[in-house]
Order: C-alpha cells, then structure tokens, then sequence
C-alpha cells in the first residue's frame, strides 16, 4: 500500500477547533518565549512515540506551534517525538523544548515539526 500523505497542520487545526468549541477553554495567560498563544483546559489522552516506544500522556496546553503535556517518561530538551490523539492514525511531529519533573510525572513542552 502506498504513504499516504496528511495535511499535519490540519490535524493540529481541527485539535485546537474541538478545544475551542469546549466552554471550559482559556486562553493560555503565560507568553514566556512563544510566539504564539496556547489553549488550555487540553485534557485530551495522548500518545507520545520515541524511539520505537509509545507512552501515554495528557494534554496540558495547545497552540498552532506547539503543546504542553503530561507524561510518566522523562523526555530530554531536543528530542524528537512524535504525538497524537488516542484512536487517531496520523502521528504529529514535535521537538522537546523542556521537561519538567512534577508530582509523579513530567511536564513536557512541545514544539510541531511540520
């Protein structure tokens, strides 16, 4: 069967729909070093894939650029990951800007390869 090829930012475009139409989302207050505004309330169950491994993570936050998520498996600044929604098929891909160690888990910053 041949690759199909997926429109990646439409992918992010429609995430951020859904998340928009949900009467509990904000816009993100903390600009720090983006260019661009996240939403949250994003709890939407996520899978991360890195290096041939799949962990399952929560959304945090979403932008056109990038997300913030949850995750049990550290992850180092630089690392090439790839993210999606579960039960969705195209897998999105993401650079790690930060991981920060929290109660439990990590708190893992997000920017879109695409």
């Amino acid at each position: 069967m041949g690759q199909v090829n997926v429109d990646l930012q439409a992918v992010v475009s429609g995430w951020l729909k859904d998340l928009r139409q949900c009467e509990e989302t904000e816009l993100d207050a903390y600009f720090g070093k983006r260019a661009q505004p996240r939403f949250h309330i994003w709890s939407e169950p996520l899978e991360i894939r890195f290096d041939d491994e799949v962990f399952i993570a929560r959304g945090e936050n979403l932008g056109t650029n990038g997300a913030g998520v949850v995750c049990r498996q550290s992850l180092s600044r630089g690392d090439e990951v790839e993210l999606r929604c579960v039960g969705e098929q195209p897998w999105v891909p993401a650079r790690v800007q930060h991981c920060t160690q929290t109660v439990g888990s990590y708190k893992i910053g997000l920017q879109f390869l695409y």
